[in-house]
């Protein structure tokens, strides 16, 4: 067994900590996705009762894991939220993956060390979300899969559908990639068979049949997703391009809803810096591809298919199928892109015909490019942004306090607020198992607001709450809407509103 020297083991702990430093500045200013606060109400709500809940029958495992970490650790389902055990376990597996497939120690590092900087990938992993099992699990699975196919040993089968199973029940998309990728690889390599002999990839048909009759047989969310399709306005995809690329820029040119803004990066420098890295990724990627199939075609330097390219191609093939479904759901998503394309645009430059030297330093250069640009987002997010959320959930909890305890209202139904200030709310009233129903803001509803028409806002909602503290922000919504600030309309808010109950200084509600 080759022994670590002490200079790798201090290498390793630097390298680890550099990894985990944004994370621990995330979890200290609790920074949460909005949409976390949902499992976390059931965790909250089992916690009090006794038993688990589960809100999400399509989505089970989620909530069971942060059911026991809470059982086994005593953590709140707060301190839970905030725990940064993401930020371990997911650049240890995009590591292993990275190594194995590039077989460079340097270019796992460097590719790694872009993915824990990345301020449009690490946040969704940092903690416990979803995306800290799904990505960990994703790459397991492919690690698995290359294994498998380059030493066919059949008993890894079973573990790649266990793993397919899991990620079934925590999320669609990343169910998605494994699906896809399975299915992709399995038609590249079936394709090329015939022709080459020098595929050490070789994906059993069996698991892609297998994991085709568990994709189609069990999943309902394509029902949800084929119905959402054909409800898709025409033209709408187009301009979700666009709107993506204008909010990146900060410039507006097509249309939104009415009220509707753009969804916007933390800060404007984040914007154009992930824009401009993922614009890199993107043109080195396709210039390598062209240059390797041009070369290829003309057979100039009697260049042949091996499976790195066929891998490289899958990823591709992949983040493609990931941009364009999400398209037609409504969304603009280049998660797969900005987290995988990397290692594929690596793979093809190592398969170009240039000399070693050379391609070795444009891949480092490359990967340093990436990370320097990930460093000055996290410089970025932490001089120019401004957190709310320690604040927004302590006012929030004295909220709940003043409304439960009092007694002030015996029921509070139909509470019109925005997505994260409604999210933290939902929490504290499920944690207590009581009732409460959120109402988002939408075109509609700013629509009636803003026209002072008092018939339909007593019909849409109940209690309207302000959070002070993001008043002046554009108002998030659920399905990744953001409307204009409330500050804008303030003034209808106050006229639509005459009865005020509750005011804490932050947080303000007002009845129908």
């Amino acid at each position: 067994m080759e022994k670590v020297s002490l200079n790798n083991l201090v290498l390793i702990f630097l390298i680890l900590l550099i990894w985990v430093i944004p994370s621990l500045y995330l979890s200290n200013i609790h920074y949460i996705d909005p949409f976390f606060w949902w499992p976390l109400s059931s965790v909250a709500e089992g916690i009090a009762c006794g038993y688990l809940q589960i809100e999400y029958p399509l989505q089970p495992e989620y909530e069971i894991i942060l059911y026991i970490i809470a059982d086994i650790t005593g953590l709140s389902p707060l301190q839970i939220a905030t725990l940064p055990i993401g930020a371990f376990i997911v650049p240890i597996c995009y590591f292993a993956f990275s190594r194995k497939i590039l077989g460079s120690f340097l270019h796992a590092i460097l590719l790694t060390t872009y993915i824990a900087l990345d301020f449009s990938i690490y946040p969704g992993h940092y903690n416990t979300f979803a995306y800290t099992w799904t990505r960990s699990l994703f790459l397991s699975f492919l690690l698995l899969s290359i294994y498998y196919t380059q030493n066919h040993r059949r008993k890894i089968i079973i573990p790649l559908i266990l793993i397919f199973i899991t990620v079934y029940n925590l999320h669609p998309t990343y169910t998605f990639w494994i699906f896809s990728f399975v299915i992709f690889l399995s038609l590249l390599v079936f394709g090329y068979s015939k022709y080459l002999n020098d595929i050490t990839l070789k994906p059993p048909i069996s698991l892609a049949i297998i994991l085709t009759v568990i994709y189609i047989s069990f999943n309902t969310f394509y029902r949800v997703y084929m119905r959402r399709i054909i409800s898709l306005e025409p033209g709408m995809i187009s301009d979700l391009f666009i709107s993506t690329i204008e909010s990146f820029l900060g410039i507006r040119k097509t249309s939104l809803e009415p009220y509707a803004l753009p969804n916007q990066p933390p800060t404007q420098t984040i914007g154009y810096l992930v824009f401009l890295r993922t614009l890199i990724i993107l043109i080195t990627l396709i210039v390598e591809i062209l240059l390797f199939y041009l070369k290829n075609r003309y057979d100039r330097y009697k260049f042949k298919v091996n499976s790195e390219i066929l891998l490289a191609v899958t990823l591709l093939l992949v983040g493609v199928s990931h941009v364009v479904g999400y398209a037609l759901y409504g969304h603009m998503s280049l998660r797969f892109i900005v987290f995988m394309y990397p290692i594929a645009t690596i793979l093809v430059l190592k398969n170009l015909n240039i000399n070693t030297k050379i391609r070795r330093l444009i891949s480092i250069l490359l990967l340093i490019l990436l990370i320097s640009l990930a460093i000055i987002q996290n410089v970025s997010f932490i001089i120019e942004y401004k957190s709310t959320t320690k604040d927004t959930i302590y006012f929030t909890k004295q909220t709940y306090i003043w409304i439960s305890g009092v007694n002030a209202i015996s029921s509070i139904d139909r509470v019109l607020s925005d997505f994260e200030t409604s999210q933290i709310l939902y929490f504290y009233f499920r944690s207590k198992n009581m009732s409460f129903v959120q109402k988002f803001y939408n075109s509609d509803i700013y629509g009636i607001i803003t026209n002072l028409d008092e018939v339909k806002i007593k019909e849409t909602y109940d209690y309207q709450l302000i959070n002070r503290l993001t008043i002046n922000l554009p108002t998030t919504s659920v399905g990744w809407k953001v409307y204009k600030p409330l500050l804008s309309i303030i003034d209808r808010i106050y006229y639509a509103n005459t009865c005020k109950i509750y005011d804490n200084g932050v947080i303000i509600i007002f009845k129908s």
